[in-house]
């Protein structure tokens, strides 16, 4: 259990390194690279806090040491009396610490996915109460349209729900989409749906499974809550440059429409293993920046590079050796004569040896 914290606590300390380092250089990198490969490069981060093993590579490093170490033998046919004195026993019950915060850690584990848990099935009861399955109307004809054009096999269900505010995407394997009740205009419906179904394509859903599982297992740490609304966002973003890159003005201007109209109403349940259109009025800004920029940025191959090569960097064991001066004094007591006279003899041996 002890091994196990600590190479619980000590990856989730080297990740936060690299959280900090990705929070703080994400908006210099919206101005150069596609969202998309932003948000790829932190799935290698939510990766590393999952797993916790490394490849590791020990870096020595010598370091001399200020003053000498002495060592003294004892004489040679010198006895030492040992005294051992009778007293009573007593017994006391101590735990071991890492049993009592392993056990801690356990606890906020659990109580996670039970929450999560929890949030998801309460959706889902609002949803089978309040969800009406759309199969013939011109919006799911038109949805179907879409996911054929998009190479999506599997058979994509429609459902008219008053209970959210977004359009959004649930199921893993078996994809459904939700709409409000409201109305849109069919070039934003086609939007809309194209939205949703991009995050289907790209299996975003299981994405984000991933992260609720780092987060669980570093439930302590705060950064990985931010790590998470950080993906969320990019997440969103990079959908929206999928949605309308090759787009005119125009098009994009619609596109922003229709994102602004979902933030009129209000969720009754906020999902959990979904993806949806809007992301409240925080991000809403960024994202119409985002989309109106027509600019054309660069592909982000090498930011990918970075998340793996500071994730390598975690897996680094720096150990730091000390040379010692040994020096080793030995008096050896010897009885000559008859008279009891005791003559000493000592020998003093200088070496170097290195110390952890």
């Amino acid at each position: 259990m002890q091994r196990i914290l600590d190479l619980l606590v000590g990856n989730s300390v080297a990740m936060s390194l690299l959280i900090i380092c990705f929070l703080i250089i994400t908006p210099r990198l919206l101005n150069k690279y596609r969202a998309k490969w932003i948000y790829y490069s932190w799935l290698f981060l939510v990766i590393g806090l999952v797993v916790p093993f490394r490849i590791h590579f020990d870096i020595m490093v010598e370091r001399p040491s200020s003053e000498p170490l002495f060592i003294y033998d004892n004489p040679s046919g010198y006895e030492q009396e040992i005294y051992l004195s009778e007293g009573k026993e007593t017994e006391s019950v101590c735990i071991p610490w890492y049993q009592i915060i392993g056990s801690v850690w356990l606890a906020g584990f659990i109580s996670f996915i039970l929450f999560q848990g929890r949030r998801h099935y309460r959706f889902t009861k609002l949803l089978r109460r309040w969800g009406v399955e759309d199969n013939n109307s011109e919006q799911y004809k038109q949805l179907q349209k879409l996911s054929r054009d998009m190479g999506i096999t599997k058979p994509v269900r429609l459902l008219i729900s008053q209970c959210i505010s977004s359009p959004m995407q649930i199921g893993f394997i078996k994809p459904v989409l939700l709409i409000p009740s409201i109305e849109l205009f069919d070039e934003e419906l086609s939007l809309v749906l194209r939205h949703e179904l991009i995050h289907f394509v790209r299996k975003d859903l299981w994405y984000k499974g991933l992260v609720l599982i780092a987060t669980a297992i570093n439930w302590f740490n705060p950064l990985v809550y931010i790590m998470g609304k950080a993906i969320a966002e990019q997440c969103e973003l990079s959908c929206d440059y999928e949605v309308i890159k090759g787009s005119d003005t125009e098009k994009r201007i619609r596109y922003c429409e229709a994102i602004i109209g979902m933030m009129q109403g209000h969720s009754k349940a906020e999902p959990v293993f979904s993806s949806y259109l809007s992301n409240g009025r925080k991000g809403i800004k960024k994202r119409i920046q985002s989309i109106m920029d027509g600019s054309e940025k660069k592909t982000g191959a090498v930011i990918i590079g970075m998340a793996i090569f500071g994730i390598l960097l975690t897996g680094i064991d720096l150990n730091t050796t000390t040379v010692e001066t040994v020096i080793s004094i030995t008096t050896d007591i010897t009885e000559t004569g008859e008279d009891g006279e005791i003559a000493y003899s000592s020998g003093t041996s200088y070496y170097y040896r290195q110390a952890d």
